[in-house]
């Protein structure tokens, strides 16, 4: 969803720099629109692409509230906690799917369901419109004050930030 208002957004800056008519701005946002999501088969019923990062960061649109799923988190606490973790992340219904099978089997579906719960919940957030953020927001410390203001200067140097400044002459 991100890809497509981002693509959407760079179409209106082209036709607002007049490189495109806008014509060519309507053909080219009907494709964009058109286009399957990215990691999906354009399939009904597809499963989402699946996480390749040790940790995704979520933020809710409406309300700006932020969340981390680590996979490890993810993995111990629903083996240890299994459905009643799921039910506390908000995916009902594989929540009420994990008691179902642990009750039926005599417990021993619990932790097989940990092997997935980190994409269960991840897709969860996804299809609930949560936003995923490439990169984790940093909470405002003061005592990173001068960090901030030396990795800024750095960027503005164009100079990588993590590299010790030159000595000063």
């Amino acid at each position: 969803m991100t890809d497509k208002i981002t693509k959407i957004k760079e179409l209106v800056e082209m036709r607002d720099q007049g490189l495109i008519s806008q014509d060519e701005f309507e053909k080219l946002r009907a494709e964009v629109i058109a286009m399957p999501a990215m990691g999906s088969t354009g399939q009904p019923f597809s499963l989402p692409s699946q996480p390749q990062r040790f940790e995704t960061v979520f933020r809710n649109p409406q309300t700006g509230a932020v969340v981390r799923i680590n996979k490890g988190s993810a993995f111990w606490l629903t083996f240890f906690f299994g459905c009643f973790y799921l039910a506390y992340k908000e995916v009902w219904l594989h929540a009420g799917i994990a008691l179902l099978l642990a009750l039926l089997t005599s417990g021993l579906m619990w932790p097989v369901y940990a092997f997935f719960a980190y994409r269960i919940i991840v897709d969860s957030y996804r299809r609930k419109g949560w936003i995923e953020l490439d990169t984790p927001p940093v909470p405002f410390n003061p005592s990173y004050g001068e960090q901030v203001e030396a990795i800024r200067t750095a960027i503005a140097e164009g100079r990588d930030p993590r590299q010790p400044p030159p000595p000063r002459q």
